[in-house]
């Protein structure tokens, strides 16, 4: 959406289909259209996507369902600019650009056979990963804040408490589950400030996607401890998200943690971070 009202193309249509969400026998009808008579129900002409996107843009999401038939008329179309109509006999020129998405690894289904390594090649010509939620937990507080204005409206809000459970958990279904355990507990909280107690109890008891706990800093940015009383290893693993979230910076982190900078540095030669040196030692920590 945002390469679609950033483009050239903003002033024409925006399409998008769910290619796993319609009968891979049907698809060829909604993508391209079809004529009157084509087939039993085909009362009057109609016009696909395709068709409809002219001049504009056209997203397919979950491009990796496609069948092997559907990839074959689709590299057709992206390397001709043309297409026919279902139960058609003059071909049909568009101008659309494509966009697809999809959460399966294309290299590995064109290794196995099931993605046609042409089309591959042809629809890869800029690639944007986007790492899921968990990988980026900086985001989740953007995010909330964002849904909670959205869906909320101005009355309501969400306590540093919540949040941080919020960022410590790993989000499996990425932001559309975020958004989803959002509005329900906008819906059904009686706060007007969103408490942890109001999200369900799997978001309550977050954990690392490796089984650990975690630790919030202040800036949001969240780390991973070992699961144990030793006051020490907590303390250690909360100095590493600190530094790690201020970029190294020492001062900054002292200032975040609500101590002196000599202070970090004694904390530093009892629980050594890696590669940020000690003073007074020469070395940096293991």
């Amino acid at each position: 959406r945002l390469i679609y009202e950033e483009s050239n193309r903003r002033k024409r249509k925006y399409l998008a289909v769910n290619c796993s969400a319609i009968e891979q026998t049907l698809l060829s009808s909604t993508l391209f259209g079809h004529e009157k008579g084509a087939f039993t129900g085909a009362d009057k002409q109609k016009l696909g996507l395709f068709e409809e996107a002219d001049g504009g843009t056209l997203f397919l999401d979950e491009i990796g369902e496609l069948s092997q038939d559907m990839q074959g008329i689709l590299l057709r179309v992206l390397e001709e600019g043309r297409f026919m109509r279902v139960g058609g006999t003059e071909p049909v020129k568009v101008d659309v650009r494509v966009l697809t998405a999809t959460n399966k690894d294309l290299a590995r289904l064109v290794a196995e056979g099931k993605f046609r390594e042409d089309l591959y090649y042809r629809l890869n010509v800029i690639q944007i990963p986007l790492p899921p939620l968990r990988d980026r937990p900086g985001d989740v507080e953007d995010l909330v804040r964002h849904f909670v204005s959205e869906i909320g409206g101005p009355t309501r809000s969400i306590s540093s408490e919540a949040m941080s459970v919020l960022s410590a958990y790993s989000w499996p279904g990425n932001v559309r589950q975020l958004r989803n355990v959002m509005e329900r507990t906008i819906i059904l909280s009686q706060n007007d400030e969103l408490q942890p107690e109001d999200f369900p109890p799997e978001i309550r008891a977050s954990r690392s996607p490796t089984g650990e706990g975690v630790v919030a800093t202040q800036s949001g940015h969240v780390g991973a401890y070992p699961r144990t009383d030793n006051l020490a290893d907590v303390e250690g693993a909360h100095i590493r998200a600190t530094l790690e979230a201020c970029g190294g910076n020492k001062k900054l982190a002292a200032e975040k943690l609500g101590i002196s900078r000599s202070t970090l540095y004694e904390k530093l030669r009892e629980c050594p971070v890696p590669g940020h040196e000690c003073p007074g030692t020469g070395h940096a920590g293991p």
